[in-house]
């Protein structure tokens, strides 16, 4: 009986590191998301999308505002990699969007002064 209360304990020490690995395994789920989330905002924004490179907001208590674009540049340090890849594909979308926007006349992306 002892030997079978030792490999009970051994399999439950298992599950606990596994239900703590599959919670970090699920945080970047999360966060893929949200940047699907923001992929969508920009094609949202396909006709004017200035505000997405000059309105800010607070992302956090107590720090400072922050743009659509600016948080994205943040997120460039991502750690997993599939989520890198995707924000820098929304960001490259956002750029690509801009550059469709200025070139019908939709917005102006610089003033020559």
């Amino acid at each position: 009986e002892e030997e079978e209360e030792e490999e009970d304990d051994e399999y439950m020490d298992d599950d606990d590191e596994y239900l703590d690995d599959e919670d970090d395994d699920d945080s970047w789920k999360v966060r893929r998301s949200a940047i699907r989330t923001l992929a969508a905002v920009v094609q949202a924004s396909k006709r004017d999308p200035s505000p997405l490179w000059t309105d800010e907001y607070e992302v956090s208590r107590n720090k400072k505002k922050t743009g659509f674009a600016g948080a994205l540049v943040k997120r460039f340090k991502e750690r997993e990699e599939n989520c890198r890849v995707d924000v820098i594909d929304c960001f490259k979308n956002l750029l690509s969007v801009s550059i469709d926007a200025a070139a019908s006349g939709g917005i102006v992306l610089a003033v020559e002064g």
